[in-house]
């Protein structure tokens, strides 16, 4: 009898302990459901076109930008290779302030997917340039222009009033573009700017903090499996130093083998073209920590030839700056020189290109470009000199391969060469874009020259003052966090894409919400789980009480006040003869 009760008792307990279980796997998944959230790493959310159709492009833009693919031009070749688009280039001037641009190709002999995309405030001549781009013709140029060096690009990027913090930098780099930027680091940039950076094994993130630009570089190659070229640049003269930078000619490798060490050198507010300055003062290098008293002999060498030498009364200024030096570049048939900035007597040194020359070309006043002299030396703010020879202002010597001459009070001089080669003699014909709007007190322009002329000539106004006027334009991010939080408060970023400076017209950056607390939904489901094991107990004790109900003699045997019959008395008397026989046996 007790084994028949407790095998019906482990029964019971078995049911229930199933029934427990599946309730409670069913409360572990609803409340996964409820929480768990997927990520992302940064290159999972770039959808690479799988062919050259303006809906596969237009995925691509979507999965990379904010803004709306409505309205974007598309330029591509059609080809596709390695089930990728082999060529596009996806741009949307969105308004004066707002400009994105999308550049993809196959790469390399595997055809490696690349993508470049950017989101500026560009000047209005670069907007207009990239708006003259409109088919599959100009598709060599667009995607030079689309892989530009991060530095070249910038220089077509306006300025911000303020500029950006490194703790603002990921909200602004995810106010218009999607991917999840990790964490940013500040990166000082050739221009003498700052950026701030991210970087993955097949992406770079970066935003300007002085200028409005934010840009992508995404590569599917092994990032470190590349050859890495390496790009010298320079910043200008800040606090009498300047550095000497070397930046990867291919961005998306993060290949650094065979990168050249940067350098720290002296300068005095000059910069220079084409060449590479070094100062020294009575006849020793430069020492920036030492104030000297006096005239002194000052004596500048372009990449460690003589240049230019000059008196400089230091009791008066110890700065030297403002001074501009254009030399000739290295593939150049003739030397020159020309130097602005500096209005005293000095001593100019040229190179001598070509070993038979003996004339000069001497313009002693300012100006900006070597297409200014003529061919034969004959206009009338020109002087024509032999060398070694003199005149009433003027002295040449020859020293080595370099020409000497002194009395210059302004610009410059270009030897004459005895080839037929020599500059030839244009005027430029201008051909100007529209000012810029005014940014930080002023506008811009480009100018190209649609002349003759095999060196362009620079001309002389590419920036006017102005007063601005600037007008708020605020743009913000979601609320954050998402869900109304215990605090019932919740916030976001505000950024003015004008960059005013000014908060006349900001959004408020704080509102408060109500909490909406998940412990309902678990009270709900405690409360379907405790009514799962009545329910269950119920079933339980119906199943025994019938059981009950179909055993008369167990009943009996349960019912303590009810007399024993005959008939149970026999039962009972076999049940102590026959112990290990089954009681119902004897039941008739």
């Amino acid at each position: 009898m007790d084994k028949f009760r407790i095998r019906k008792r482990n029964e019971y307990f078995a049911t229930i302990l199933g029934i427990a279980g599946i309730a409670l796997i069913y409360f572990l998944i609803i409340n996964s459901a409820l929480t768990n959230k997927v990520s992302f790493s940064p290159e999972d959310s770039i959808y690479i076109p799988k062919n050259c159709s303006n809906s596969e492009i237009e995925a691509t833009w979507n999965s990379v930008f904010y803004e709306s693919p409505t309205g974007i031009t598309i330029i591509k070749n059609d080809t596709i290779t390695q089930e990728t688009c082999e060529q596009y280039f996806a741009y949307k001037i969105k308004d004066e302030n707002n400009t994105y641009i999308l550049s993809g190709l196959a790469k390399g002999t595997l055809n490696y997917p690349e993508i470049t995309l950017y989101h500026s405030n560009f000047n209005s001549s670069f907007n207009t340039l990239i708006s003259s781009f409109t088919n599959a013709s100009n598709l060599s140029i667009i995607l030079n222009l689309g892989k530009l060096q991060e530095t070249i690009l910038q220089e077509k990027v306006l300025k911000r009033t303020n500029s950006l913090a490194l703790e603002n930098a990921t909200a602004t780099f995810n106010f218009s573009i999607k991917i999840t930027s990790s964490e940013f680091t500040p990166e000082l940039i050739p221009s003498g700017e700052s950026k701030y950076k991210f970087e993955t094994p097949q992406l770079i993130g970066t935003v300007n903090a002085n200028k409005s630009f934010e840009s992508v570089s995404y590569s599917k190659t092994n990032s470190l499996d590349c050859s890495q070229t390496w790009i010298e640049e320079e910043t200008d003269c800040l606090n009498r130093v300047k550095k000497i930078y070397f930046i990867p000619g291919n961005p998306t490798c993060l290949n650094e083998s065979g990168r050249p060490q940067n350098q720290t050198l002296n300068c005095y507010g000059i910069t220079s073209r084409n060449t590479r300055i070094e100062i020294n003062v009575n006849n020793s290098e430069l020492n920036l920590s030492q104030n000297y008293n006096g005239l002194n002999k000052v004596e500048i060498l372009g990449s460690g030839k003589k240049l230019l030498e000059f008196e400089w009364n230091f009791s008066q200024s110890q700065v030297i700056e403002g001074v501009e030096i254009i030399k000739e570049e290295t593939s150049s048939d003739f030397g020159y020189a020309i130097i602005n900035g500096l209005n005293i007597t000095k001593t100019v040194y040229i190179t001598r290109k070509d070993n038979l020359s003996s004339n000069i070309c001497i313009i002693d006043e300012v100006i900006r470009n070597v297409s200014e002299f003529s061919t034969s030396c004959t206009a009338s703010e020109e002087t024509k000199l032999n060398c070694p020879g003199n005149d009433s202002k003027y002295t040449c010597n020859i020293t080595g391969n370099l020409f000497k001459i002194t009395g210059l009070t302004h610009s410059g001089a270009k030897e004459i060469t005895t080839s037929t080669s020599s500059t030839p003699s244009c005027t430029p014909i201008w051909n100007c874009s529209s000012w810029s709007s005014c940014s930080a007190n002023k506008q811009t322009r480009t100018c190209n020259d649609l002349g003759p002329c095999e060196i362009p000539a620079e001309p002389s106004i590419l920036e006017q003052s102005c007063t601005i006027q600037c007008i708020e334009d605020w743009k913000c991010g979601v609320w954050l966090p998402e869900k109304c939080p215990k605090t019932e408060n919740q916030t976001r970023t505000c950024l003015d894409a004008n960059s005013c400076g000014t908060f006349l017209t900001k959004p408020t950056e704080e509102q408060t919400c109500k909490y909406s607390n998940n412990t309902a939904v678990y009270i709900t489901l405690l409360i379907i789980l405790i009514l799962i094991i009545i329910i269950s107990i119920a079933i339980i004790y119906l199943i025994k009480t019938k059981d009950k109900s179909n055993n008369p003699l167990e009943n009996s045997w349960n019912n303590q006040n009810s007399p024993i019959s005959p008939n149970n008395q026999n039962i009972i008397q076999n049940l102590n003869k026959f112990p290990n026989q089954d009681p119902r046996r004897f039941y008739k």
